[in-house]
């Protein structure tokens, strides 16, 4: 008895997958943009760690090749070591917030306090509302108390890192660049269902900016903002991890520990050469 295999078409698969997701998205919408959106920003964050990585790499092998030193191997290795509390930081922001908390947001409360309709005026005022208040006062400072609590910082800590970063670091100016075009797509012709979705597909280059900007090293501390008058806070650029540099400070240190003593020792064979000689002359 031979048993016949029949193939399902491409077509037919693709169009049953694409049903299953469309019922999916419609019966789980939490759990659907907690998965899709937690998942994306784990990603969008070990792509940044990696690049600031190759960034440092190439910056402290430059400071020590000027310096004549070169980077041992296991030095180099223990950079490519990604920070695992990070990455969890950024899960928990990408699950939660960008998620579940928007689509509660966008899905459920934007439609009950401007409308459904997806006219011009009513788009732009949900897209001016999301830029200038939800963006200021929630979206940006979740992502930053995220890693305040997975990094057990304070949270005037976290609020002076973010207010560095919006000031001197452009944040807020590069999320109005990116979301205000991209929003006004999202509440104008991308079905409800699939808005969160489209959202992580757009926010994976916004996670990677995110992930950079605000897991910066901060070499130096930001100065307070004044009651009366508003002032800008200073912050120096971060160019080479400092203990790089008292690594390789140390390294040359002791290359010139090692070559005085060589002289030392050389100095010490001449004297105890000459004295030879004078014990021998006077034999």
């Amino acid at each position: 008895m031979v048993t016949r295999y029949h193939s399902i078409p491409l077509s037919s698969f693709l169009r049953t997958a694409g049903h299953s997701i469309d019922i999916f998205w419609k019966t789980f919408p939490f759990v659907a943009a907690g998965i899709t959106c937690g998942t994306k920003a784990t990603i969008a964050d070990i792509i940044a760690q990696k690049r600031q990585q190759h960034k440092k790499l190439l910056k402290l092998e430059k400071q020590q090749k000027q310096a004549g030193v070169l980077l041992s191997s296991s030095s180099a290795q223990k950079r490519k070591v990604l920070d695992k509390r990070r990455i969890i930081a950024y899960l928990l922001y990408g699950t939660i917030y960008q998620g579940m908390v928007q689509e509660y947001i966008y899905n459920h409360l934007y439609p009950i306090w401007f409308g459904i309709n997806t006219d011009i005026v009513t788009v732009l005022m949900k897209v001016t509302f999301d830029i200038t208040i939800q963006t200021c006062i929630v979206t940006l400072p979740f992502a930053y108390l995220a890693k305040a609590i997975i990094y057990k910082l304070s949270i005037s800590e976290v609020y002076k890192h973010y207010i560095d970063d919006v000031y001197h670091y452009g944040l807020l100016k590069k999320y109005i660049t990116l979301w205000f075009p991209v929003n006004c797509i999202t509440f104008s012709i991308i079905p409800i269902h699939y808005r969160l979705t489209w959202i992580a597909s757009i926010s994976f280059i916004w996670m990677i900016i995110l992930s950079t900007i605000s897991s910066r090293k901060r070499t130096t501390s930001t100065s307070t903002t004044n009651a009366s008058t508003t002032t800008s806070a200073t912050s120096s650029s971060s160019t080479i991890n400092t203990n790089d540099i008292n690594n390789s400070n140390l390294i040359i240190t002791k290359e010139n520990l090692i070559t005085n003593n060589n002289n030392n020792l050389e100095s010490n064979k001449q004297i105890i050469s000459s004295s030879s000689i004078i014990i021998d002359q006077k034999e």
